[in-house]
């Protein structure tokens, strides 16, 4: 909650921490929100017993799947109150897109070490017929989709923060009724 704080006020100048502006970034917002919430959650997804029920394949693929979640549920406010959409196929979509990304990452690693050589632009130039340009048309296809943007209200971030402050309030009473009422004071 204190981060969304940060996000939300406007921060200011100081001396003493340059770098406020950086708060103001929806890149390092989202990167951070997305990183942060996939840390927070996956110990209880790695404990739990439907992930030690799935086979290796299918854990491989819920793993994906709960990890682009994660992600999401982390980043909605700020993309729907930046961007005015939700992506409700986003969670789909990842589980092709996540590991095409990494394809595509690898062969540009392998561009770069061949770029010396007179042959590498005729070996980029395959490459991108072959891994780039499908992965765009997916993409295409995929938000041409009916559906594939859903429109947000302007506060929808500040109504994202109220859930999530009321899941926290719901949480701390399920723990409470399953603890039994506290004492108040340690006489």
């Amino acid at each position: 909650f204190v981060f969304f704080f940060l996000m939300i006020r406007r921060p200011p100048r100081s001396t003493l921490f340059p770098y406020t502006t950086l708060f103001r970034s929806k890149q390092v917002q989202l990167s951070f929100l997305a990183t942060f919430f996939i840390l927070y959650l996956w110990p209880s997804w790695g404990r739990s017993s439907l992930r030690a029920r799935l086979s290796r394949p299918a854990r491989w693929i819920a793993d994906i799947l709960a990890t682009s979640a994660f992600a999401q549920v982390g980043t909605l406010p700020i993309v729907g109150s930046t961007f005015g959409y939700l992506a409700p196929y986003g969670l789909v979509a990842n589980l092709l897109l996540i590991p095409w990304t990494g394809l595509i990452l690898w062969a540009g690693l392998f561009l770069l070490i061949i770029s010396p050589f007179p042959w590498a632009p005729a070996i980029g130039k395959f490459l991108y017929r072959v891994v780039v340009s499908p992965y765009l048309y997916a993409v295409e296809g995929l938000a041409g989709l009916p559906g594939a943007a859903l429109p947000v209200g302007e506060n929808f971030g500040l109504w994202c923060l109220c859930c999530a402050l009321g899941m926290l309030l719901l949480r701390a009473a399920q723990e409470e009724l399953r603890e039994g009422p506290s004492t108040g004071s340690s006489r």
